[in-house]
């Protein structure tokens, strides 16, 4: 009965993990740092005090310069709500 009930929670356990890890990669599709699901919806100035001032690409493009040496890019609609993010070139 108790070995039962231990794989049980294993299972379970194994389960939640899997679950969180494939949310998390969901939400941070192009970086580990930015939560794009956060993102989308936001103003600029909500995203700069949560992950500090955007840069501009050379293209004037706002984002945040990545450790691969990619730009993540963020586009803002014409209210100023983020409508999308995806890895470009700086």
């Amino acid at each position: 009965m108790k070995k039962a009930f231990t794989m049980i929670l294993l299972i379970i356990a194994s389960f939640a993990v899997i679950v969180g890890v494939r949310s998390f990669r969901d939400c941070h599709a192009y970086s580990i740092k930015y939560n794009d699901k956060w993102i989308i919806g936001k103003t600029e100035q909500q995203i700069e005090q949560r992950y500090g001032r955007l840069e501009r690409s050379e293209y004037g493009t706002p984002g945040y310069d990545l450790p691969s040496g990619d730009f993540y890019i963020i586009e803002f609609n014409s209210e100023g709500y983020a409508v999308r993010v995806y890895k470009g070139i700086r």
